[in-house]
């Protein structure tokens, strides 16, 4: 293929003239990209197949970079799948906030607790918020004590996630959590949760600051430094 290039250009420019085609639209040279990008995944070997992408290229006054994407694109069909999958955000199934509505969930006992301290108006995260929401709102409507299995009951009632599906689980595991240390172990989490929303508030705030700064927005400035103190003064409190 090289030596084809090299020494016989016309033959390569003659099937780029009658197989791919061209055109002088955006759209013309578009469509030629994708009918030659179809054509050189043919090509086995890397330096022929990257010479064919460059005449191309030229001849046709398409964009090198973009004619080697879509050819990529149609090599690893299913390596560009993952790459976008992987882009995803994934939804929280460990960490602060899921670790509390798993303990309450194991023991209702916290969630009187979890009330008095407010905790749930600290989540960050709606979709965990809505689930541990619903279930401080179903543990406290209950008239007697709760059954051993209601959580799950309560689980399969809530629309199918990450998060629902990992608390299922888990409920029919060994539970993580030890009865004799309910107490200080609720206490710890819910004062790291707020600690975390206290952290991503003072980040925002921050970043609002600078900006007001930057604008020259004094009033704006003494106002968010007023809301950072107090801020400040309320975490010291946890």
């Amino acid at each position: 293929m090289e030596r084809l290039v090299e020494e016989a250009p016309s033959i390569v420019d003659y099937y780029i003239d009658s197989m791919i085609g061209g055109g002088t639209s955006f759209q013309e040279k578009g469509e030629a990209a994708v009918r030659a990008a179809t054509f050189i995944t043919g090509i086995e070997d890397v330096i022929d197949r990257n010479l064919f992408i460059k005449r191309v290229s030229e001849k046709l006054g398409i964009d090198q970079d973009i004619l080697k994407k879509e050819v990529h694109s149609r090599l690893y069909p299913k390596m560009r799948k993952e790459a976008q999958l992987s882009r995803l955000p994934k939804k929280e199934t460990v960490g602060l906030e899921f670790n509390l509505i798993h303990l309450m969930m194991e023991y209702p006992a916290v969630v009187p607790a979890i009330i008095e301290a407010r905790a749930m108006e600290y989540f960050l995260d709606r979709e965990l918020k809505s689930i541990g929401q619903s279930w401080v709102d179903h543990v406290s409507a209950a008239e007697a004590s709760l059954n051993p299995g209601e959580s799950f009951s309560f689980l399969q009632g809530l629309d199918s996630s990450d998060p629902v599906e990992t608390l299922m689980k888990l409920l029919f595991q060994e539970s993580p959590f030890s009865q004799e240390t309910l107490s200080p172990l609720s206490a710890d989490m819910i004062r790291q949760v707020k600690r975390r929303w206290y952290k991503e508030q003072k980040k925002t705030i921050t970043e609002r600051l600078l900006n007001a700064q930057t604008s020259g927005n004094q009033s704006m400035v003494s106002e968010l430094a007023k809301e950072k103190e107090r801020l400040l003064r309320e975490e010291k409190e946890l």
